[in-house]
């Protein structure tokens, strides 16, 4: 496989893909860049539809088909990884994200921010089924078992 030289920031997370075939990076400047086995296929991947804030964290869905990315503006957002359209956003955060895990089954995500608080979404219908309440600072790691 090829090593590709993105870029002269740090890279602050790095997503593989179930299939190993697209990687997602997410550099200190915060842009985020889509990569297909040592190409860069767009370096500003999630910039449309637009987070108001830094990305902080992503996260490949099981089906390769989506990314999630969480920002300091205290949103999710999932994109469409073949037309680089934001699909859903999910909002009720009171702090900046900082963790994100998909379930195995594909059907769920969650989502740790800075306050200590986990959200649990539905990804077909947006919506927090679950809050978990009850770490007194940040959630860095999530993973479903």
């Amino acid at each position: 496989m090829p090593i590709l030289s993105v870029t002269k920031d740090t890279i602050t997370q790095f997503g593989m893909s179930n299939s190993a075939q697209l990687a997602i990076t997410l550099l200190v400047l915060h842009m985020t860049g889509l990569l297909e086995f040592g190409q860069l296929i767009n370096p500003a991947f999630v910039n449309n539809g637009w987070h108001l804030s830094d990305v902080d964290c992503v996260q490949w869905h099981v089906n390769c088909n989506y990314i999630a990315t969480g920002s300091s503006d205290k949103t999710v957002r999932l994109w469409d990884v073949q037309t680089g359209e934001c699909i859903r956003m999910f909002i009720g955060h009171r702090s900046m994200v900082l963790s994100l895990a998909m379930s195995p089954d594909g059907r769920y995500m969650a989502s740790g921010d800075e306050d200590g608080t986990i959200m649990i979404w539905d990804l077909s219908t947006g919506r927090c089924v679950s809050p978990l309440l009850g770490h007194n600072s940040c959630v860095w790691t999530l993973a479903f078992r």
